[in-house]
């Protein structure tokens, strides 16, 4: 009966989902800033847990390739974690306490229950078939939002990381948009 409930509650909200465990994988895409036109970089093509996340001039290298687990849709958003493909790490925010000083991403072993790996990506998105799956993708240039913070990724020129900051900027401020291009 309680699955029942939850499962009228999940189809009246207008939102689908697959199970945490089964989430769906998207064709790989760069990430790019609006503002800057650099993409979101594993340093030194790490492999290693805690690795830092930089911006850096594209190149179309592994990794700057990062997948998409979709595992909730709506409408408004795409509930999501960001998986590098280079490492197979999920990129995470590095506090729930964006004030605390500690901000930016890094690379960590995805762990589906880890709020700081999960991101909501603004629709629009339009959905793209690959083989027999159909996924939806962001097409336009974004706001990439912490689950755990519910803090706008920012891109700045002098600050060469993805980081976090309060609200998402004026609707022309292009340093809170990212771009998901295919790699």
């Amino acid at each position: 009966m309680r699955n029942f409930v939850l499962g009228l509650v999940v189809a009246f909200s207008g939102l689908v989902m697959t199970p945490v465990g089964h989430a769906q994988a998207a064709p790989s895409s760069a990430i790019v800033s609006n503002a800057t036109n650099q993409c979101w970089d594993v340093v030194d093509f790490s492999t290693v847990d805690g690795a830092v996340i930089q911006l850096y001039p594209c190149t179309g290298t592994s990794n700057q390739s990062w997948a998409f687990q979709v595992y909730a849709f709506n409408a408004g958003a795409s509930m999501a974690r960001i998986v590098n493909v280079g490492s197979g790490m999920c990129a995470a925010v590095e506090s729930t306490d964006p004030n605390s000083g500690s901000f930016g991403l890094r690379q960590h072993v995805c762990n589906v229950n880890d709020p700081l790996q999960q991101f909501t990506i603004e629709a629009p998105v339009q959905n793209v078939t690959v083989g027999t799956s159909t996924f939806p993708a962001p097409l336009l240039a974004r706001h990439i939002v912490s689950v755990a913070t519910h803090w706008c990724l920012r891109a700045d020129a002098s600050f060469y990381r993805p980081y976090e900051v309060s609200g998402c900027g004026a609707v022309n401020d292009q340093s809170t948009r990212w771009k998901m291009i295919g790699v």
